[in-house]
């Protein structure tokens, strides 16, 4: 009786599906020191991993979650933030900030103020 293992294709792993995509070899150098984790979306964090992660306090994080800005779930007393959640809240608080910033280089720019010989003393 011989039992043979299924072989996954590249595109999936035993945590569902996975996206790989080539990395040319200069990227490869420029992750040297570091790690790479893959972590499937339904993986679960708690208050201070998520708020080390987004680099805010734990207090401020909660917060997020109890005003509604972050989706999150209750086990017994405890909360919890699934990994696909607290990407997507990442995603939108970027690109509100990206907005943000944009808008902020468009009033600078329009007021003549970005100039290469500007000095900051326009009085």
């Amino acid at each position: 009786m011989s039992s043979r293992v299924p072989k996954r294709s590249p595109q999936t792993s035993a945590m569902g599906s996975v996206s790989r995509t080539p990395m040319a070899p200069d990227s490869i150098q420029s992750l040297q020191g570091r790690a790479i984790v893959m972590l499937p979306d339904d993986e679960t964090f708690t208050t201070q991993a998520t708020a080390n992660f987004l680099g805010m306090s734990r207090q401020h994080f909660v917060g997020l979650l109890e005003s509604g800005q972050i989706t999150h779930h209750r086990v017994g007393s405890h909360r919890r933030v699934y990994f696909k959640d607290l990407r997507a809240y990442q995603r939108k608080r970027d690109a509100e900030r990206r907005a943000g910033m944009n808008q902020l280089f468009k009033k600078v720019e329009e007021a003549g103020v970005y100039d290469a010989d500007y000095t900051g003393d326009a009085r």
